[in-house]
């Protein structure tokens, strides 16, 4: 028995293989080469059943990437709103960050995906479970002020599972837009800056020689 059939099967949904994979002794937090768990890569697609299956297993909710990627901030990065609520509900850390240093409420809200923000604030878990809740006192920050307040970096490789879809690869694209416009936004203020120091200095100087 490969560890890899347990990625793939939780990957696919497959909720009869991966019970009979963890039923032979298979490692519920076998990771792949990239760091993936099989609950990363069962939240990363919406596989909400098999999430939910894992963690009664004992999968690791707070299980970490290299990259800084949990659970949580895939269900967050991918708009999975139920499976979110699931993870937060078992005790996933909501204030996390990846290497870019963004948490997974700050990637619900760069997505637009409201349902799932409202749960990372503090929406009611599912059976009732206490929630780990983050509030940020009712300020809503856009994303592109995330990124300048946090000075990310240019996001070279994307948080998308390794044998992520053409979809996920396009969501990912979306981010890398958003850094892009924020750069060029952050160049635009700097250069207006520049600009404005030019035109006092000139001023005095004209100032100055009109007195002599």
């Amino acid at each position: 028995m490969s560890e890899t059939e347990l990625l793939l099967a939780a990957e696919a949904g497959d909720v009869e293989a991966v019970q009979a994979l963890l039923a032979a002794g298979a490692p519920v937090d076998s990771a792949s080469a990239g760091g993936d768990t099989p609950l990363m890569r069962a939240t990363s697609k919406g596989r909400l059943e098999v999430v939910r299956l894992l963690l009664t297993a004992g999968a690791d909710v707070n299980a970490r990437r290299a990259d800084g990627m949990t659970p949580l901030i895939y269900a967050a990065f991918f708009g999975h709103t139920e499976v979110a609520r699931c993870l937060v509900g078992s005790g996933a850390d909501v204030d996390a960050s990846d290497r870019l240093g963004m948490r997974a409420l700050d990637w619900a809200k760069s997505k637009g995906a409201m349902d799932t923000v409202e749960v990372l604030k503090g929406g009611a878990p599912p059976e009732g479970r206490p929630s780990a809740t983050y509030h940020d006192a009712g300020q809503e920050i856009r994303s592109e002020e995330i990124l300048v307040q946090r000075n990310a970096n240019p996001p070279a490789a994307g948080p998308p599972s390794p044998n992520s879809g053409p979809e996920d690869c396009a969501a990912y694209d979306t981010s890398r837009k958003i850094y892009t416009q924020t750069q060029t936004i952050t160049w635009f203020h700097y250069a207006c800056f520049l600009l404005s120091l030019v035109i006092i200095f000139v001023t005095l100087t004209w100032v100055i020689f009109q007195k002599d």
